[in-house]
């Protein structure tokens, strides 16, 4: 394009051309230069602690810190809890309760801490962002029975909740079957055997608690509500990443729930009028009765009683001094 046809013919040489101002150049200053002793070292002090994150100093750190604070545990062992009713072998539960010293208190699989802290911490998560409960961390301590728990959370006082972080091939099986794990099943049913049964006792205690006590008058549980969360992908039987992302896309499939951000999480209610509960009831009652029976009498557990579980030797701390173990 011709610029002088556009500006018109009679323009281009009556244009004026403005006068140039001058500008003042910029002062130059000369950045000081540091001094030597000016310039950090970078020479490690003698007093610091390392300069990078070690992890197999993290691991025998963990393995310390473990061991003192199973050894606290133990020695301070007053109750069985929810979870030895629903899980523990009773020989552990006995060892406990009778401080029966070990070889070495460390857990024996490390990541077992860790998965603690994340359940810990998913528990937190959901209670700290929810307005739907009525009761959160109800503790239940039983001096008379040997037992001390502590309920997850309520609605009103008939739904009992509790919330259950697992790895994702048992999240799977739930999702498929919808069914709660069995042991999961036992530990809400001490609850609710505690709260419809030693009432008064949980309330009237004078024993320290790290959280509330029951606040109803009457507790009948005629729900209980399941909230299960995955917490890890990589569980002992996934040998690869990509093994682990295909066990998530038949999760996310399972639940038909492609556009569902927690599709890690899910719901699982139990109408317990649906469905006889008396043989699942005798077997909590039957078990706090035994462990207090053996305690009561200061005798040995039998080798053949039927709360003895070798399954659960593995991970048992007691294993030295354990007379099934030795048998095996």
């Amino acid at each position: 394009m011709d610029f002088k046809n556009f500006l018109g013919k009679d323009q281009s040489n009556n244009q004026q051309t403005e006068p140039t101002i001058p500008t003042p150049k910029p002062e130059i200053v000369p950045e000081p230069i540091l001094e030597p002793q000016h310039i950090p070292t970078l020479e490690p002090q003698p007093d610091l602690a390392p300069r990078f994150f070690d992890l197999d100093e993290f691991t025998k750190e963990l393995y310390i810190k473990t061991s003192n604070t199973n050894k606290q545990n133990i020695i301070n062992q007053k109750y069985m809890s929810s979870y030895d009713v629903s899980s523990s072998c009773i020989l552990n539960i006995i060892h406990k309760l009778r401080s029966t010293p070990v070889r070495n208190y460390a857990n024996k699989w490390a990541p077992i801490t860790l998965r603690g802290a994340i359940g810990t911490a998913i528990h937190e998560f959901i209670q700290d962002n929810t307005k739907q409960f009525t009761e959160d961390e109800i503790s239940l301590k039983i001096p008379s029975i040997r037992f001390s728990g502590r309920i997850d959370d309520m609605i009103n006082n008939n739904v009992l909740v509790e919330i259950k972080s697992l790895p994702y091939n048992d999240y799977r099986k739930i999702i498929k079957t919808r069914t709660p794990r069995i042991n999961d099943f036992y530990q809400t049913l001490s609850y609710k055997y505690i709260l419809e049964n030693y009432l008064e006792e949980a309330k009237t205690d004078t024993e320290v608690t790290r959280s509330p006590r029951p606040r109803q008058d009457s507790y009948k549980i005629d729900y209980i509500q399941f909230i299960y969360v995955a917490h890890d992908i990589l569980a002992y039987d996934i040998d690869s990443l990509d093994e682990a992302v295909e066990v998530v896309r038949k999760v996310k499939k399972t639940l038909n729930s492609k556009h569902n951000t927690f599709f890690f999480m899910t719901n699982l209610l139990l109408d317990l009028s649906t469905f006889d509960i008396s043989q699942h009831m005798d077997h909590v009652k039957n078990k706090i009765d035994r462990v207090n029976y053996y305690m009561d009498n200061n005798l040995e557990v039998a080798l053949d009683d039927e709360f003895v579980d070798p399954s659960k030797c593995f991970f048992c701390l007691f294993g030295d001094v354990c007379p099934h173990k030795k048998r095996r």
